[in-house]
């Protein structure tokens, strides 16, 4: 018990060493505070807070209720159409500096500056990086939700259009990637503090070599529910989370953070 708690007190001393204020944030590319305004309270209970909720809590959420295109969404046979015109995913990656930071339901990595992604004509910059446990969209007959999802949101020069690439892992052996920073997860007791993580290599990030993915037309997983959100989710490349890794992400969240599926209304899964 006391070297758990003077490990915990290490780490923390270590990632306090490394705390960055809003103010030294402030007129930059980092949105402080992402989806944690006083007002904007929300969870994924089953409560008056809840996703079931969601779009009476505001005005301007009534999307996530009334919207007909929403996500996550559930690939299922039968909305699954094969589409080899997609091609292989143009996505690049580099290394580049990275923010962390504690929001209560997720954790955030915001990665400005190491990479793009081109979808038709428009090329979509990389921001940040979340993580939902279990997955938020599913794979089969039995809507099989996969352990852990990393979505990697993108937007457009302007911001008006967003592209996230959302992974889905299975469990086996670590993910490189993820190992970079699940050592030097924020505790929720710094939620909404933003800590520097340095440089976070692109090198196990096996994105670009991925030749099997899907994409949809959805929305935002979460209030205000935007529609109009591009989803590329790559399913079929050998994704795999430790335990020990998934234990890490749920000790310092509040709670499971997957939305509900959402209807289809006719929209279909194309993938490659």
């Amino acid at each position: 018990m006391a070297a758990s708690a003077a490990l915990t007190w290490i780490c923390l001393l270590s990632i306090s060493a490394a705390y960055i204020s809003a103010a030294e944030l402030e007129g930059g590319d980092f949105p402080a505070f992402k989806h944690d305004d006083p007002f904007d309270r929300f969870d994924y209970s089953f409560g008056p807070y809840g996703p079931a909720n969601w779009g009476r809590l505001r005005g301007d959420w009534r999307t996530c209720s009334d919207g007909l295109s929403q996500s996550p969404m559930a690939m299922e046979n039968g909305m699954m159409v094969l589409d080899p015109s997609l091609g292989p995913l143009r996505a690049e990656y580099k290394t580049a500096n990275a923010t962390i930071v504690n929001v209560g339901r997720s954790i955030q990595v915001w990665w400005p500056g190491a990479g793009s992604l081109i979808i038709g004509n428009t090329t979509y910059y990389i921001k940040d990086i979340d993580f939902h446990t279990p997955s938020e969209h599913t794979l089969g007959l039995f809507n099989d939700r996969f352990p852990l999802e990393m979505h990697m949101v993108h937007r457009s020069k302007n911001h008006q259009k967003i592209a996230v690439i959302a992974i889905l892992f299975t469990f086996g052996a670590e993910d490189k990637f993820l190992a970079q920073f699940f050592n030097r997860l924020p505790p929720l007791s710094t939620k909404n503090q933003v800590f520097n993580l340095g440089e976070i290599s692109a090198r196990h990030l096996t994105v670009p070599l991925g030749q099997h993915y899907g994409r949809y037309t959805g929305s935002e997983t979460h209030p205000p529910c935007n529609e109009g959100v591009l989803w590329t989710v790559v399913h079929y490349e050998g994704h795999t989370v430790s335990m020990d890794q998934l234990v890490k992400l749920k000790q310092v969240i509040e709670s499971d953070n997957a939305r509900p599926l959402q209807a289809s209304n006719g929209r279909k899964f194309n993938f490659v």
